[in-house]
């Protein structure tokens, strides 16, 4: 799509904050929380990069945004913020409790944005 419209492609990927942590015992080691954050995003950095270059090159603008928060507020936010016409999402289809447990970023997506959504099934 977004070669035949000649449009920017923006790559979103949301690091969700870890829930907190009860103090580690004073015998062990802490985990380190910001090193593990950093390396997410580092990952998805490297892993944006392969996409780029095996996926898309130069066939069109791209630009790889890493945030941090609540997946569906992100997302939200860095297309209003960009001004994006489309937002292309996909849905896992989860339905029943586990939708219930897991909760849906694609429904999220749906009350909160102002841009219009296209939602691709990955089932």
């Amino acid at each position: 799509m977004a070669q035949h419209f000649n449009a920017e492609l923006y790559l979103v990927h949301v690091i969700t904050p870890l829930p907190p942590f009860a103090p580690p015992p004073k015998d062990r080691p802490s985990f380190n929380v910001s090193a593990y954050v950093e390396n997410l995003r580092i990952s998805a950095e490297k892993s944006f990069q392969i996409l780029i270059d095996k996926k898309i090159g130069n066939k069109f603008r791209t630009k790889a945004v890493i945030a941090n928060g609540d997946a569906a507020v992100e997302v939200a936010r860095i297309a209003d913020k960009e001004k994006v016409d489309l937002i292309i999402i996909a849905s896992h289809g989860t339905t029943g409790w586990k939708r219930y447990c897991v909760g849906s970023v694609t429904e999220k997506l749906v009350r909160i944005s102002q841009a219009h959504l296209l939602i691709v099934s990955k089932s």
